[in-house]
């Protein structure tokens, strides 16, 4: 054979991913059921639905991105597992 015909292939184009996030009373029902449980992830999923940050994101989150005379978090990075990064939008 001449010529490899694995080289000609194009791989098949990945699905559009189509999120099914839970309503407000499922949302409030999985934050009524996790505090009281685990008040560390309750916090983590909490900050999760109220910012919309991607999961990447909120796991790159430290104590210096959160200002705390105002409360409010800010999403700088993104942690794909492997290193930090930044975001992939601003």
């Amino acid at each position: 054979m001449t010529t490899n015909a694995a080289t000609l292939a194009e791989p098949p184009s990945q699905p559009k991913p189509n999120p099914d996030p839970p309503t407000p009373e499922e949302a409030a029902q999985v934050l009524h059921t996790t505090w009281p449980r685990d008040l560390d992830w309750g916090t983590f999923l909490f900050l999760t639905m109220v910012t919309g940050s991607r999961r990447g994101e909120m796991c790159a989150l430290r104590w210096s991105d959160i200002d705390l005379d105002r409360l409010e978090p800010f999403v700088k990075h993104s942690n794909n597992g492997r290193r930090i990064k930044d975001t992939k939008t601003p």
